[in-house]
């Protein structure tokens, strides 16, 4: 992985921790999957990880009841035969989210039972608007940051959607969508959601798309298009978007093996800065900045 920022002088690893105030200076390998990890995620508080490999499982991890062998406490497998490839926690970290290759978000309470699945929906109805459910592959779940039972999820059917938790069920439960945002490409054909989150202010939401797009909505009066949009160029598709820590700006990761960051305000232009060279295979790349907003870490496949 490599740490980014325009404000270090040249030096190893150790000397860019230092000079950004990286807290690199200890670590603890948390092993177990038997194959790549495609989703993390942290409570509030900073207790406790969720891990999601390509081996389908989820490991739930409680960093004040480990030992020295440093295991996972619970281990679940959220949906049988498929991968999970995003998990968010609950604002008060009562609860997770998981979205899997397959087409139903599930609820968890912290501990790993789960609570709540969401209704699949009806592949047949040719206008997604009017499907209780995704239709086509998970592709991203994000938490609401403020409000306990909201949560945002999208998928390869070209949809974000909006869910309460505390809304109406179909048969055996299963929750069904609220609001439907459908996706498209420059050209008004319909793209695949490939990633989506909220701001951390919940003011606006952002999701990327198959064909490198970056698509923003404000969340106040939620519109069919989106208020902005940016292009990676090239339609290579956008594996992760996240937004700094103070709203302002937004990070997209792409299969083309860059990193760019725009002002949110400014989506429509050119990218603040790009960083190419940072080599993705995998459709859950992401990046992360620090909480000061100065500094983005960038995973790499290599």
């Amino acid at each position: 992985s490599g740490c980014i920022s325009d404000t270090i002088t040249p030096g190893g690893m150790d000397d860019i921790g230092r000079q950004l105030d990286i807290p690199v200076s200890h670590e603890v390998e948390l092993g177990g999957h038997t194959k790549p990890v495609l989703a993390l995620a942290v409570d509030a508080a900073g207790g406790r990880v969720l891990s999601g490999g390509l081996d389908n499982v989820v490991k739930i991890w409680d960093f004040g009841g480990m030992d020295r062998h440093h295991r996972s406490f619970r281990e679940i497998e959220p949906e049988d035969g498929y991968a999970p490839v995003a998990l968010s926690f609950s604002p008060s970290g009562d609860r997770f989210i998981s979205a899997t290759g397959s087409v139903q978000p599930v609820i968890f309470d912290r501990d790993g039972s789960q609570l709540l699945k969401f209704v699949r929906g009806d592949m047949y109805l040719a206008d997604a608007q009017y499907t209780k459910g995704h239709t086509h592959p998970l592709s991203g779940a994000d938490w609401h940051p403020m409000e306990k039972e909201t949560v945002l999820t999208g998928a390869a059917d070209g949809t974000l959607r909006i869910w309460d938790l505390n809304g109406p069920t179909a048969l055996e439960g299963r929750l069904i969508c609220k609001t439907t945002m459908k996706l498209k490409s420059a050209r008004g054909t319909r793209i695949p959601v490939t990633a989506c989150i909220y701001d951390p202010d919940a003011m606006c939401l952002a999701a990327g798309t198959q064909d490198g797009s970056v698509q923003i909505w404000g969340t106040s009066g939620l519109k069919q298009r989106p208020d902005a949009v940016a292009r990676l160029g090239g339609g290579m598709d956008v594996t992760g978007v996240s937004f700094a820590p103070s709203g302002r700006l937004i990070a997209a990761r792409g299969m083309d093996d860059t990193v760019r960051l725009w002002d949110v305000r400014k989506l429509g232009k050119e990218p603040l800065w790009t960083q190419t060279g940072l080599q993705n295979f995998y459709q859950t790349s992401n990046a992360a900045f620090s909480p000061d907003s100065k500094v983005v870490c960038v995973g790499t496949s290599v």
